[in-house]
């Protein structure tokens, strides 16, 4: 666990020394709620770095309230270490097989963005942690798809009630948020190159990773590989998880031939091609697992 989040906190804090990170949003969200204003109109291209507005459903940035005590870089160490550190206790609770999944791409690419990745795959293990999975809910709904129970909805609603005392009206206005949001920023897997064999998961919904897979398969989600890292949890066993996080840095390097393309690619293009990578690249392996095993629950 130390040694988690020492490695937490050395990435964020490079990270963070430099640019801006996505912790950021959520951070001067908080500022301007707490202020009795409006995050969704306040937070928006064109201010501070942001090139997007906000995104998230109003309790996140309840959750994260009392970061604003501090400057928005050691909020955002601190918000990554504390990730890690939970993924880091989830992971190893039962056993030391699924430790690989911390050194992977998805993971360390979720501590040097502020993410919320790395709590929402918490959530998947731990049900108490159902709080952090609605602040993120296309990736919560994955996760509860994993392993669903009562304590999960209980948990996942606290932060949403506590909202709706700070503003009535948030839902309608993080509806209208979203609907803004950069088109070229989010994918789904389906869509995607052999995305369309995604739902054969469903032949083995008894299996929680087939649920994860499957609905994952659905929701929109950045393709800059932190919003994949719950598909580490398919992996059974050590040898399984190395493969993952070894297999994982593959994404960033296929990414490397756009750079060298005679014609530079846009943003939205990047984003495209990576959409198309990471589907074949993670999902479909995911796929061929998962119809290998029994469709008998854990």
């Amino acid at each position: 666990m130390a040694a988690t989040l020492a490695t937490g906190l050395y990435k964020a804090s490079h990270e963070y020394g430099k640019t801006g990170s996505d912790f950021g949003y959520l951070w001067y969200a908080a500022r301007v709620l707490w202020h009795g204003c409006d995050p969704y109109a306040a937070v928006h291209r064109g201010v501070w770095y942001f090139d997007n507005g906000f995104m998230y459903p109003l309790g996140a940035a309840v959750l994260v309230l009392p970061s604003i005590t501090v400057p928005s870089y050691v909020a955002a160490v601190l918000f990554s270490a504390l990730s890690m550190g939970a993924l880091a206790w989830a992971l190893t609770r039962d056993s030391w097989d699924r430790w690989p999944m911390l050194m992977s791409w998805p993971c360390l690419m979720a501590v040097g963005a502020g993410q919320w990745s790395p709590l929402v795959t918490t959530a998947a293990l731990l049900p108490a942690f159902g709080f952090a999975a609605s602040c993120k809910p296309t990736l919560g709904l994955a996760a509860f798809a994993y392993r669903p129970s009562w304590r999960f909805i209980a948990s996942g609603l606290v932060l949403p009630l506590l909202a709706f005392a700070f503003m009535p009206d948030w839902p309608l206005r993080w509806i209208e948020a979203t609907r803004h949001a950069t088109e070229n920023n989010y994918h789904i897997p389906l869509l995607q190159t052999g995305g369309f064999l995604l739902p054969l998961a469903l032949v083995k919904w008894r299996r929680p990773e087939a649920r994860l897979l499957f609905v994952m398969s659905l929701v929109p989600q950045t393709m800059l590989v932190y919003d994949q890292l719950a598909l580490g949890l398919i992996a059974k066993g050590r040898i399984q998880t190395y493969w993952f996080a070894l297999l994982s840095y593959l994404i960033p390097w296929s990414a490397a031939f756009m750079w060298f393309a005679p014609v530079n690619p846009t943003k939205g293009e990047s984003f495209r091609f990576l959409a198309h990578v990471i589907t074949v690249g993670f999902y479909l392996p995911c796929l061929v697992i998962v119809l290998r095993r029994p469709n008998e629950a854990d």
